[in-house]
């Protein structure tokens, strides 16, 4: 991987976890609907896709983006209950799901949304 793509990743990471620590306190303190942030987050992977296609080919793009995914469904997510615990709830209702499920799916919905990125 190159230097440009290294520093994609780095942006993209921080960009995810500090939108996920802005939609915990906004949810907490505004009560604001999950819908919106979830929309944003995806427009996220989908730009860091289109992104590193420049650098990288559809392969890796979609390995990168879904190392990303995990790294939020992992600490992204820890981030996320540390501010607003009602969202651990919500989730585990929502999705009905042991942690493992939402990781996997975290990490190809992560992967899947890199490869359209790529594509445009």
């Amino acid at each position: 991987m190159n230097p440009a793509s290294l520093k994609l990743v780095a942006i993209g990471i921080l960009a995810i976890l500090s939108f996920d620590a802005l939609t915990a306190y906004l949810m907490k303190r505004y009560r604001v609907n999950i819908f919106l942030p979830s929309i944003i987050s995806a427009l996220i992977y989908i730009v860091l896709g289109n992104l590193l296609a420049k650098y990288n080919g559809l392969i890796s793009v979609a390995a990168i983006s879904g190392l990303i995914g995990l790294i939020d469904a992992t600490i992204g997510l820890r981030l996320v209950f540390s501010i607003n615990p009602k969202i651990e709830e919500l989730i585990k209702t929502q999705f009905n799901t042991e942690s493992i499920g939402l990781v996997i799916f975290m990490i190809c919905l992560a992967a899947g949304l890199g490869i359209i990125g790529a594509l445009f």
